[in-house]
């Protein structure tokens, strides 16, 4: 068994499309994946499934651990922080959250 933490940086957190790449990347492997917040809140999560990620309501800077327990557990591993690593494709992402965040401020100011 294979464990890690780390803190997550994407400004996103692990949300939407962060989550999905995730996700993506963990059902390559046949391990079996965990992932879960340090703080223990929500529990834990099987790192395969999109609504059980979303579920851990990780946010930037929250501390995670993950894991893998398998033949390519080590694998999975370097695989998945690589992901939470990497945030070229996730610009784009971070992009739209912020304007999301604009418009509901501008709409909240008009109520």
């Amino acid at each position: 068994m294979q464990r890690r933490e780390v803190t997550v940086l994407h400004p996103a957190g692990l949300h939407a499309r962060p989550a999905a790449a995730f996700v993506e990347v963990a059902n390559k492997f046949s391990s079996d994946i965990i992932v879960g917040r340090q703080d223990g809140c929500y529990g834990k999560a099987n790192a395969k499934s999109i609504f059980s990620v979303l579920s851990l309501g990780i946010s930037q800077g929250t501390g995670i651990y993950i894991e893998t327990s398998g033949e390519d557990e080590v694998q999975a591993m370097e695989a998945l922080v690589a992901v939470l690593m990497h945030d070229e494709d996730d610009k784009e992402a971070c992009q739209d959250i912020q304007e999301d965040r604009t418009r509901n401020r501008r709409i909240r100011r008009r109520s």
